[in-house]
C-alpha cells in the first residue's frame, strides 16, 4: 500500500490525542457501566471518548478503508465485512479493567488488516507516553524523546524463557503449560502490551488459551511480527483476520518465534488432554 509510513505518523499523532483525552477521564471520578455481551464487560466514558476520536480521525486520514471498531456494532456483521480485503480493526481502550484498576497497563491500539493479515499497527500507553508502531519492515517504540527499532529475543529454551501473563485472564491451563515448560521466570501485563513486552525483548512468549476478539490482538501482532515474532493460534495454524466470527475462540500464541513450536505442541496437547477428559 503506497504511503503507509505516511498514513502510520498521522495514525500515531491521532492515538496520541486518543490518548490525552483517556488521560483525562483517568485522572477524574469516572462511572462504570457493564455491557450487555456474554461476560458483562465494564465500559467506561473514556473507551467511548477514544472511540470518537480515533473513528473520526481514521475517516479524515483514510476515508476509504473502513473501519471496525470493539466499541460500534457498524461492519460486525460478517455479511458487512466479508468482502473487505483492507480495513481498520480499532480496540480504542484495550484493558479497561486496568484502567478501572488504575494501574496504567492499558493501550489504544489501531490495526490495519489486509488481506487477512495484520500489515501495520500502532499501540500507545498513555500513562507511560509510550508509542509502539510499525514503519516499513520494521517496528517501533518512541519513549522519552527516542525512537529505537524492535527485535524479539533469541530465547530458544522454554527453561530459560520468560513468559508474560495476563491479570486479568488466567486459569489452570497457563499454570499446566508453564509447569510443564519448566518456564520460571514471568511478567503480568494487561492489554497488548503482553504482545509489545515480547516485541521489545523483554518477554519470550505469551500463551492464551481462552478466547479472544479480532480488535484485541491486531495492532500489536502487526507489531510483533514486524519485530521478527510469531503470532498463531495455539496449535500452529496461521492468525487470520476477518472470520466469519470475530472471536478467535481457540486463543493464541505469540513467541519471538524461536520458542514457538514446543510452546505450540505443548499447549496442543494440554487442549486435548483437557477436552479429552
Amino acid at each position: 500500500m503506497e504511503q503507509l509510513e505516511t498514513i502510520i505518523k498521522q495514525v500515531n499523532q491521532l492515538l496520541e490525542e486518543a490518548g490525552q483525552r483517556v488521560l483525562e477521564i483517568y485522572h477524574q471520578n469516572f462511572t462504570v457501566k457493564y455491557k450487555k455481551d456474554e461476560i458483562n464487560s465494564p465500559l467506561t466514558e473514556a473507551d467511548c471518548a477514544a472511540h470518537k476520536i480515533i473513528c473520526n480521525g481514521l475517516q479524515k486520514i483514510t476515508p476509504t478503508i473502513p473501519l471496525i471498531s470493539e466499541e460500534s456494532e457498524i461492519n460486525k456483521d460478517f455479511k458487512q465485512r466479508q468482502n473487505f480485503d483492507l480495513f481498520w480493526l480499532i480496540d480504542p481502550l484495550d484493558g479497561t479493567k486496568e484502567f478501572i484498576n488504575k494501574n496504567g497497563e492499558f493501550t489504544i491500539n489501531a490495526g490495519l488488516i489486509n488481506n487477512g493479515q495484520p500489515v501495520a499497527g500502532v499501540v500507545f500507553v498513555p500513562v507511560k507516553k509510550q508509542l509502539y508502531f510499525t514503519a516499513g519492515d520494521g517496528a517501533y517504540l518512541k519513549a522519552n524523546g527516542t525512537t529505537k527499532k524492535l527485535s524479539v529475543s533469541t530465547i530458544d529454551n522454554p527453561t530459560r524463557a520468560t513468559a508474560v501473563h495476563s491479570r486479568s485472564h488466567s486459569g489452570k491451563l497457563s499454570q499446566r503449560l508453564f509447569e510443564e515448560l519448566q518456564v520460571k521466570n514471568f511478567k503480568k501485563r494487561g492489554s497488548s502490551l503482553k504482545f509489545c513486552h515480547v516485541a521489545t525483548g523483554e518477554a519470550d512468549f505469551y500463551s492464551r488459551f481462552g478466547p479472544l476478539w479480532e480488535w484485541d490482538t491486531a495492532a500489536a501482532d502487526a507489531i510483533l511480527r514486524n519485530a521478527g515474532g510469531k503470532v498463531t493460534e495455539p496449535d500452529g495454524t496461521p492468525l487470520i483476520y476477518n472470520k466469519p466470527s470475530l472471536k478467535n475462540s481457540a486463543g493464541l500464541l505469540a513467541t519471538n518465534g524461536l520458542l514457538h513450536q514446543p510452546i505450540s505442541r505443548m499447549m496442543e496437547r494440554l487442549i486435548k488432554n483437557s477436552t479429552d477428559s
